[in-house]
Parts: C-alpha cells; structure tokens; sequence
C-alpha cells in the first residue's frame, strides 16, 4: 500500500519519539552516573531499593500502577517519555530549567498517542519536529545528530509501525465488538508493503475470526463463513508451523458442520501444539459432532426429504469447493 501523506507524518513522527525516548534514557543514564559515580543497574533490586528507600520515592508515589510496574523492573529500555519525565522531573537527575523542555516533549508524545485519526498534515508534522528537536538540543544533545533522526528513517520501520498501529485498531475494535471497523483495520494493514509472512498470517487470522463473528451475528450468512474459510487458508499458507491456523480452518469447518474436514485441521493443530486444552477440547467436541453425524446418515433419506435450507447448503460448499481450488 501507498501510504497518504497524512499517515506517513504520523508514522515518521512516531518513529521519531521512539528515538527521542532513546535519547532521553542516556541522558538519564549519563546524569545517574554523574550523580552517583556509578552506572545505572538495570535490575529490579537496583530499582526497587532506589524508587522505595532512595532518590525515587518522590517520583514512585507520582506512577500509576502500570508506571511503577514498569519502573521497579529496573529495565530502562521498557521506559517510555511520560515514565522519563516523572523519574526525571522527581529527582536531582536533570537541572530544573530544562523539565520544561522535557515536558514538551511528553506533551508532543501525548498529544500523538491519542490521535485516533493517525495522521498529520505536512504543517502539523513540520510543528511538531521543530518543536520536538528544539527540545533535544537545549537537552544537550548534539545538533547534527538531532537533526539526522530525520534523514534516517527507515522504510521498513514505517512498514512495522503502521502494520502495528493498525492491527492494534483493529484489535481494539473486535474488543469493543465493532467487527465491521475491525474488518475494515486488519484490511488496511494487510495493505501495508514489506510484510513478513509471520506478520501476513497473524493478520489473515484475525480477520477470519472476525468473519466467524459476523456470521454468528447476522443470522449465519454464509457469505461471512466463507470469507472466514478463505482468510483462516491464506494465514495457513503464510504460516504453515502455526498451529492456530490449522485451528482456524478446523473452526470453520465445524461452522460449515464438514466435521472430517475438521478433525484433520484439529489433529494438525495438535500435533504442532500437543499441550493447548483448547485445541484438545475443540477436537473432542468436533468427533463428538462427527459421530452423530455418521450415525444419522444411516437414516433412509427417502423418508427425511431434504430441506430447502439443506439443498442451500449443498449448493453453498460447492461453492466454496470451487473457489478454494483456484485461490
């Protein structure tokens, strides 16, 4: 996919902040060591004595829950802007007169986080990056070296970020049980260019079980089971070792009640993945289903006349046959 414009800023501006969080952590490193004449230990001991009985209870008693999960493990790699401008803005870490330069910063990070649309004009993206490097060079870093963060973007980390920030949006939505937004973000990202057949598979799998959902909701329209069944086949082609796309397949099936089909989709899962219950118990359901089946096929149909929903469905798996032929 062609990114637009607008989706682009957004990205780069993300990647940006990445960098920049990057930058931060070594001026935090850098300044603990002027500090303390030591380096920093990235341990949860080292943190835990520093945010509970040192330096750090000031900025603890600022973090929320998931701050001070993240800040006791002692891991400054898995700290973002906001977790930084607490620890720093608490401490004797930075001089006073630049937490405005780093409040700034998080305000920009923020303001980011929380743009639902995720794009920016090319106006908004120039506004924000004047800010954001102005920011680092009154931070002390190096003016040539902020201003090449722009000059390296990678392509293939614009690829990553937008395949993540979609398939995030598309994840929230299934949450929310919005599944025709859900739909309409996994198909986007499965746009993006230079994804990994890993990435591909994962995506072609959510959708599927999208699909699945709007089937149950609307009445069992097999126009969803189908488009199921063709995603849950293409996530196998891409990932074939994936167990959760043979699963994938075997679900559809047993929706499609083609419970032999089903139990080998089933068995390959397991056979990949021995220890998953889920798989087990699906599979067990599914013989359960198939031996009920099998028994009521000794029925004489002469005297059960197949129904009008019945020949439809006939009608339906042959068609899926055909199409899953030449797909």
């Amino acid at each position: 996919m062609s990114l637009s414009k607008e989706v682009k800023n957004f990205v780069d501006l993300q990647i940006l902040l990445t960098k920049t969080t990057e930058l931060i952590r070594k001026l935090f490193l850098v300044n603990w060591k002027k500090l303390y004449g030591q380096d920093w230990i990235e341990t949860n001991h080292n943190a835990k004595v520093y945010f509970t009985n040192g330096g750090g209870t000031k900025a603890f008693a600022k973090m929320n829950s998931d701050q001070k999960q993240h800040a006791i493990l002692g891991d400054t790699t898995k700290w973002d802007i906001t977790l930084f401008y607490i620890i720093l803005s608490q401490s004797n870490l930075i001089d006073k007169s630049n937490l405005k330069h780093l409040e700034k910063i998080k305000n920009i990070r923020n303001n980011v986080a929380h743009n639902s649309k995720m794009s920016l004009t090319d106006q908004q993206f120039e506004t924000n990056w004047d800010e954001l490097k102005n920011c680092l060079i009154q931070l002390g870093n190096d003016k040539q070296q902020v201003e090449d963060l722009k000059l390296n973007l990678n392509p293939q980390s614009v690829s990553n970020k937008v395949y993540d920030e979609l398939k995030q949006k598309a994840n929230d939505y299934f949450k929310e049980k919005e599944y025709t937004e859900s739909i309409d973000f996994y198909t986007k990202a499965l746009e993006v260019k230079n994804l990994s057949n890993d990435q591909l598979a994962v995506l072609y799998s959510n959708r599927s079980l999208v699909y699945l959902k709007l089937y149950e909701e609307n009445q069992k329209d097999r126009d969803y089971l189908f488009k199921a069944l063709i995603d849950a086949e293409q996530a196998n082609i891409y990932n074939p070792k994936w167990s959760k796309t043979y699963a994938r397949i075997g679900q559809v099936y047993t929706e499609l009640n083609e419970y032999q089909k089903s139990i080998e989709y089933y068995s390959k899962a397991l056979i990949l993945d021995p220890i998953n219950n889920e798989i087990k118990n699906s599979l067990a359901r599914v013989k359960e289903l198939n031996f009920e089946q099998e028994r009521m096929s000794h029925f004489d149909n002469t005297y059960f006349p197949k129904t009008t929903e019945e020949r439809s469905e006939e009608t339906f798996h042959m068609k899926i046959s055909l199409i899953l032929k030449w797909y």
